[in-house]
């Protein structure tokens, strides 16, 4: 019995079904991630925005916190207020007058921390203000301490 082998040709594909399919699927994921790489190179490049602030009226600011020691001295006189009342409204009074001038959010800062955003004049009046405010008994000149402040306002750039 004779038996003849036959070898066929290799099962050969078409390329062009494939290179079209490939074609197809770069195309659609280009479609879609093209655009969030803009989005995201725009955000890299894009410059802030400045913002002026508006001009700033320093002399009715300076009026209107001086006013206010003004009241803080006047409660002290009075017995309205003790000496360590005087002393946190005296702080809180510096502390909001300097966040309103500069911008800078003082009012939560501690010593050390105003001291590292390097205003001296404002370090200084309140690390007098912190033995009197934290005491048990507190006893000091509270007048010279508003006349301080005072002083620290009309010199404030």
């Amino acid at each position: 019995m004779k038996t003849d082998i036959k070898i066929r040709e290799p099962f050969s594909y078409s390329l062009i079904p494939i290179i079209v399919l490939g074609v197809i699927i770069i195309a659609v994921i280009l479609y879609f991630i093209v655009p969030i790489i803009k989005s995201f190179l725009k955000k890299q490049k894009a410059k802030p925005k400045v913002v002026k602030a508006p001009k700033k009226n320093i002399t009715a600011i300076k009026l209107q916190y001086l006013q206010r020691l003004n009241v803080i001295e006047y409660e002290l006189v009075n017995q309205k207020i003790t000496i360590r009342q005087a002393y946190i409204n005296m702080s809180e009074c510096i502390r909001a007058f300097v966040f309103e001038m500069t911008g800078i959010n003082v009012q939560c800062y501690t010593l050390q921390e105003i001291h590292y955003v390097r205003m001296p004049l404002l370090e200084q009046i309140i690390a007098e203000y912190y033995y009197p405010e934290f005491a048990e008994q507190s006893v000091s000149d509270v007048i010279a301490s508003i006349n301080r402040t005072r002083g620290v306002v009309h010199i404030w750039k």
